[in-house]
Formats: structure tokens, C-alpha cells, sequence
């Protein structure tokens, strides 16, 4: 920040840089105040202290401050829809993430592989399989299932949505696994009370080279519950 006649000039980046600070320590007063002050110094309208902002209400659960944010912004680009449909997804609100999303098509944003595995979850949650199946086709098309990220959110997705089968295609199909894709798949066995399988998946793990962490055994134990697989 630039003082100049005992006004306070701030830069963009400033802002963006103290309004993270404030969404992580949680700190909603001194945000709301930051807010007031970039609006009269006219910072507000930078694209980059506009997400910062935006991203900011969202983690504060302020999701219709987010939104009415987000309609006054000039300019948009895809982290401030992403930010939004993942503000939308974190606060039960998954329609409304599917509907910033078809509004973030028909302008032409494309989404990044962030706002892709905000808005798969969704389907989870929702219990829809049509839109999880159709935002995979969509990841297909824009080439980003090379992503582990992505492969990982659809794999739970899919498991959830009482299809352990694609969950399993999905998992083959990865070029690269981490552990997180590996206890996901488990976690996917246990919710369909295949404890067989997921210790079978579990055996698999060790011998290529990936060793199991808390959430590993937890996976394990609750799949071996739902077995009875005593």
C-alpha cells in the first residue's frame, strides 16, 4: 500500500494478498472493512482484488454477499466463476453450481481443472448421475483427464452415485495415481460392501510401491465392516 496525503492508496495485489489472509484466519471484520475501503479507493473494479473478494465471502459460507459480488463485477474471468460454483458446492447449494456453470458455457469461459472438481462432487451430492456422466464427457472433450485431480473426483463420484464399476474404468484408465486415488477407490469398495475387493485393491497398492496412510487403513477397516469381514 501507497500513503500519500494520509490517504491510503492499495495495490491489487496488496488486496488480494490481506483479503487471503482474512478468509484463512476467518476474519470476516477486518475483510468487510478491507471491502469498504478498496470500493472507495475504486481497487474494487481490478479483476484480481474482485476474486480475492469474491473468494473471501465464499469460504465465509456469505454466498449471497459472493453472488451479488459477482453480478456487480465488470469483468469476469474463469477463477471468479469458479470461485462462486465452488462457494455454491461448499454451502449445499450444488443446483445453483450446475447453473453458474451452463452460465460460464454460454460466456465462452472455459473452466480450469479447479472449477472441474468443485462441480463434480456436486453430482455426488446430488445423486446425479446424468450430470456426473455428462461433466465427465465434458472432461474428455477439453482433454483434462490426465489430470489426477479430476480422475480422483470422478472415481468418488461415481461411487456415490452407486456406480463402483465406472469408479473402477476410471482408476484403470489413470495415467498417474496418487494416494488420495487409491484410498478413494477403496473408500468406493466399502460403500458397496465389497470388503473382498477392496483388500484386494489394498494388496495391489503395496506391491506398486504406495504405502498406506491413516485414511488407507480407516477406508479398509469401514469396507471390512460392511463385509462382515470380521
Amino acid at each position: 500500500m501507497l500513503a500519500h496525503g494520509g490517504l491510503c492508496f492499495f495495490s491489487p495485489t496488496s488486496v488480494a494478498s490481506a483479503l487471503r489472509a482474512c478468509a484463512s484466519l476467518a476474519d470476516l471484520r477486518m475483510g468487510t472493512q478491507l471491502h469498504s475501503l478498496i470500493a472507495k479507493s475504486g481497487i474494487h473494479a481490478n479483476l484480481t482484488a474482485g476474486n480475492s473478494l469474491l473468494s473471501m465471502y465464499a469460504k465465509a459460507a456469505l454466498i449471497d454477499e459472493a453472488k451479488m459480488l459477482f453480478d456487480e463485477m465488470a469483468v469476469k474471468d474463469t477463477i471468479s466463476y469458479g470461485t462462486l460454483l465452488s462457494g455454491y458446492v461448499q454451502n449445499g447449494k450444488e443446483d445453483e453450481a450446475f447453473l453458474i456453470f451452463k452460465k460460464m458455457h454460454a460466456c465462452n469461459v472455459d473452466p480450469d481443472v479447479a472449477t472441474m472438481v468443485s462441480l463434480i462432487p456436486a453430482c455426488s451430492h446430488l445423486s446425479a448421475l446424468q450430470h456426473g456422466r455428462c461433466s465427465h464427457g465434458f472432461v474428455i472433450v477439453r482433454g483434462l483427464t490426465t489430470e489426477t485431480s479430476i480422475c480422483n473426483a470422478l472415481i468418488d463420484m461415481y461411487a456415490k452415485c452407486g456406480r463402483i464399476d465406472l469408479s473402477r474404468q476410471v482408476f484403470d484408465k489413470m495415467l498417474a495415481r496418487d494416494i488420495v486415488s487409491w484410498n478413494t477407490m477403496v473408500a468406493g469398495y466399502g460403500i458397496h460392501g465389497l470388503g473382498r475387493e477392496a483388500t484386494t485393491l489394498f494388496l495391489g497398492m503395496k506391491s506398486e510401491g504406495f504405502a498406506p496412510d491413516d485414511v488407507t487403513f480407516i477406508c479398509l477397516i469401514s469396507a471390512c465392516s460392511h463385509s462382515g469381514l470380521v
